[in-house]
């Protein structure tokens, strides 16, 4: 399973994991490190991927959970679709959030 960090357009590579516990430590381990307190923890998951948010608003954390080729292209389509919904919901939200 591979999680990335997401803000706006970019989308960063965080790791790879075997299981959900590594993935949410690592979620928590990046956030520590820049000295982001987590104000509260939800997840989702659509397609494939599950979706966290830690609070930042702008910022979420996603884990691929699959990972044949054929899915990846389709997840691209989603993830940007995705994307281009939660970046028109967050129009006027202040910027800030974890810090890179």
């Amino acid at each position: 399973m591979r999680l990335f960090f997401t803000k706006g357009e970019e989308r960063r590579h965080i790791g790879t994991f075997d299981t959900d516990e590594q993935a949410l430590s690592a979620i928590h381990e990046f956030c520590t490190q820049r000295n982001f307190q987590i104000p509260y923890f939800r997840s989702w998951e659509i397609d494939g991927v599950r979706h966290y948010d830690v609070g930042s608003h702008t910022e979420f954390f996603e884990l691929e959970l699959r990972n044949s080729a054929g899915w990846k292209a389709k997840s691209k389509v989603r993830w940007n679709i995705w994307n281009w919904l939660r970046s028109s919901i967050l129009v006027g939200v202040k910027k800030g959030g974890i810090q890179k």
